[in-house]
């Protein structure tokens, strides 16, 4: 090559490990790196996840590196559970990608990445404004999630213009990344084009999560071999309904089961809720830890013995969905129990644990009833199949080489611009 391949990755959301969310793009970003694709990732400085910002101090825009990866922060105001201030917040991160004049390389493709649409139309008319190819990424449907989890009316004059943005971005893009299969209903139910659509999901490098694993030591105490460990990681928000986790740990407390012990590891808006009605209904089975760099994640997890996701019961997921979590967690080789209603659900594809009906706690207390009675060997079996699954489907260097033949696919489209960069 003549030169490196620029590829600019606007992710509001985005963060390294460090950071303790979701990495995608990070994950794809060093593998990217590896085939001469120089990767920036702009990101908002208020970390959603967290409540906190990633670099304070910083007056419009700070760029940082982690592992060899470039991190530019735009700076943008803080907000609590009001969503006036979040609202607020995604249009100052999307505006200011449009005011500031970057001293970057010129890009040779601009990644879109929602979850909200305005990020996404920032990366048009940047592409626009820069004359390169636009890749629209799907990874949470907005505002179709505000309509069926938030509560808001389409005849929402705010929500009708934001399905017409989506419907402009999904004509207006060179192609559209879903993260989860059925999002094809979504896009043609809407009026997008089915040629546009490429798969290509959340994902884990399992190298990675040994190595991290060997690494780093749980935090989480055992008392005695009697003990069954449930632990949950990752965001503690509306959408996690972490709240039915509670009340199984409250049915097994009341019946005196003590031999469960839930350990809830991560932080969010309600966080801080959470961990007064436990202290309120004085529930002595949960354990609430503080998020932890995602790299000590892996250490957390096979220390456990069961692991936990519990979703809300919503129409949204009639569309699937691609949760990085239940990915780490298949990885680690532990039983699962899944508490959600989706499609092509990879716990009940895989058989690596219990798919239990959503917002239903009585059904997570005979999940691990269920599996109180599985002997070491039977655990090991179950859990083995969900790392057998995820490291065939849902293998991040897999996936990063899907996205590189996808950004070769679009530059050889354009051939003046092809011609520049091989």
């Amino acid at each position: 090559m003549k030169r490196r391949v620029n590829v600019w990755i606007l992710n509001h959301y985005a963060v390294p490990p460090e950071f303790k969310s979701g990495t995608r793009h990070f994950d794809l970003a060093r593998r990217m790196k590896e085939s001469n694709i120089n990767v920036t990732i702009f990101s908002s400085n208020y970390i959603h996840n967290l409540c906190d910002f990633a670099e304070k101090g910083i007056t419009r825009y700070q760029v940082s590196t982690y592992d060899g990866i470039k991190f530019c922060w735009i700076k943008t105001s803080p907000y609590g559970k009001k969503s006036l201030q979040r609202v607020m917040n995604m249009a100052e991160y999307s505006i200011k990608m449009l005011l500031f004049n970057f001293r970057f390389s010129k890009p040779d493709i601009i990644i879109g990445s929602s979850v909200h649409p305005l990020a996404v139309l920032s990366a048009y008319i940047l592409s626009k404004r820069y004359k390169c190819k636009m890749i629209f990424e799907i990874r949470d449907l907005w505002p179709e999630t505000l309509v069926k989890i938030g509560g808001y009316s389409n005849s929402n004059i705010v929500i009708k213009v934001m399905y017409m943005l989506e419907r402009f971005l999904l004509k207006k893009s060179d192609i559209v990344v879903i993260l989860f299969e059925k999002a094809r209903k979504y896009i043609e139910k809407h009026g997008g084009p089915i040629d546009k659509i490429r798969y290509i999901p959340n994902g884990v490098s399992i190298v990675d999560f040994d190595l991290n694993a060997n690494r780093h030591t749980s935090s989480l105490v055992r008392i005695d071999d009697m003990e069954i460990l449930v632990a949950y990681t990752g965001a503690m928000g509306e959408a996690n309904q972490l709240d039915t986790i509670i009340s199984a740990a409250k049915i097994l407390m009341n019946g005196n089961e003590n031999n469960y012990t839930f350990h809830l590891v991560g932080d969010g808006n309600r966080k801080k809720e959470i961990e007064e009605k436990i202290m309120k209904e004085k529930i002595t089975n949960i354990k609430l830890h503080k998020s932890v760099d995602k790299r000590k994640i892996p250490s957390i997890l096979i220390s456990s013995d069961i692991l936990i996701i519990t979703m809300k019961k919503s129409e949204i997921y009639e569309y699937g969905m691609s949760l990085n979590k239940l990915y780490d967690y298949m990885a680690s080789g532990k039983p699962i129990i899944f508490s959600a209603e989706v499609p092509d659900n990879p716990v009940y594809i895989s058989k690596c644990g219990y798919t239990v009906s959503p917002e239903k706690p009585e059904e997570i207390v005979s999940a691990l009833k269920e599996f109180s009675k599985l002997n070491l060997k039977e655990r090991e079996q179950m859990g083995i199949k969900g790392r057998q699954y995820v490291a065939k489907y849902h293998n991040m260097d897999t996936l990063a080489d899907s996205y590189i033949h996808e950004i070769d696919e679009l530059l050889s489209s354009d051939k003046d611009l092809y011609k520049t960069v091989i």
